[in-house]
């Protein structure tokens, strides 16, 4: 199989695993199981909003994070649904981070340091890259967007962990916020 070949193989199968994503979590909303799972969940709601802010981080499993933490906030306040959703958003960010920082960084930093791509080098340790990256990246961990996205810019821009962290924690909480509260708005 050619190298395009298995590009293209991936990217359906990506595609195919955000898509089940996005029916499973119509799923658990439409079929009232998330109502369900709260109801036996009784004060331990928190411990819900925690770990679906761990899979808020991935575009595999955002969606059924956002249905979770959606449901959460109508049935329970908002703002600490959204602290214990960032806290477990942005341990399950930090985690992809390091990965990024400590083993995929390097072998990028290897490949634009080849001759034919000076230019790119070059552009990478300009000081408006080493701003303007790092705030595009914050932005994204704070939208609907993959947070892997904006984890990769934060690491190429070589952002520190103790930087990283409270930053991912607030996009996050933001994030969180707009879902409950559009949840909220749409009466879901």
């Amino acid at each position: 199989m050619t190298s395009l070949q298995e590009h293209r193989l991936r990217m359906r199968s990506d595609i195919g695993i955000i898509a089940a994503s996005v029916f499973f979590a119509v799923y658990l909303v439409a079929g009232g199981i998330l109502e369900q799972a709260f109801s036996a969940l009784g004060d331990l709601f928190l411990l819900g909003a925690f770990f679906a802010g761990i899979f808020f981080t991935s575009v595999f499993t955002v969606f059924p994070a956002m249905a979770v933490l959606g449901e959460l906030a109508t049935q329970a306040p908002l703002f600490p649904i959204a602290l214990a959703g960032a806290t477990g958003a942005a341990i399950g960010d930090f985690v992809i981070f390091k990965f990024l920082r400590d083993h995929i960084l390097g072998d990028f930093s290897y490949l634009i340091s080849q001759a034919r791509k000076r230019r790119w080098k070059y552009i990478f340790h300009l000081r408006i890259f080493r701003f303007f990256v790092p705030f595009i990246g914050a932005l994204v961990i704070a939208s609907p967007l993959p947070d892997e996205i904006g984890i990769t810019m934060l690491g190429i821009a070589r952002t520190r962990s103790a930087i990283f962290i409270p930053l991912s924690f607030a996009m996050n909480f933001l994030g969180i916020v707009v879902v409950g509260l559009a949840a909220r708005g749409m009466g879901i």
